[in-house]
């Protein structure tokens, strides 16, 4: 019982601390969610180009998630073989979250960048890119994915990306078997 007052308490003055909007300050006469301030970021096509290209090549995000996120739309939708799911918070906790078993169980990884391209009619930056890491299990298993992502921006959104589109040469299952299957062994241990 007393967990559960002072966890109320905790949330009450948090959102106590939360600028609200005033009654009635929306054009219809009530508070729309979407009429709150949002950061908003305007980029030339050069810079969401280079901006995704080093998300790969700087942050090797496939591993870390260390993405830009002014380049994408708080709305995002994040698709890839095994999931889908929208905004970019939640891409953000969901990567906080696999950050923490990526460093336990990862002891080297990298992320090969093939080609990223800028298709400016089709509204598309296309990236193609091989991830690989070796995990620190008994077993030594390694993950092999070649892949592509198409990242659909929207020039009258200040070239964000509101659609994040992945796919992989092999099928998720080949890809989450890769985890159990044995890798090499140590050249010591032979």
């Amino acid at each position: 019982m007393l967990k559960t007052i002072s966890t109320i308490l905790v949330v009450r003055v948090r959102l106590e601390r939360v600028d609200w909007p005033e009654e009635g300050n929306t054009p219809s006469g009530q508070n729309d969610a979407s009429n709150y301030p949002t950061s908003f970021s305007t980029h030339t096509l050069d810079e969401l180009l280079d901006g995704i290209r080093e998300d790969y090549v700087d942050r090797n995000y496939l591993w870390t998630g260390d993405i830009r996120a002014d380049l994408y739309d708080e709305d995002c939708t994040f698709t890839d073989p095994t999931l889908s799911f929208k905004g970019l918070s939640t891409f953000q906790n969901n990567v906080a979250n696999l950050n923490k078993i990526v460093d336990v169980l990862v002891e080297e990884n990298g992320t090969e960048l093939y080609s990223i391209e800028l298709l400016a009619e089709e509204e598309k930056v296309c990236a193609s890119w091989r991830m690989y890491g070796t995990f620190k299990l008994p077993w030594r298993p390694r993950l092999n994915v070649k892949g592509r992502t198409e990242f659909s921006y929207d020039p009258d959104n200040g070239n964000r990306v509101f659609s994040y589109d992945e796919f992989w040469k092999l099928s998720a299952k080949d890809a989450l078997l890769q985890l159990v299957t044995p890798g090499e062994r140590d050249r010591d241990s032979s």
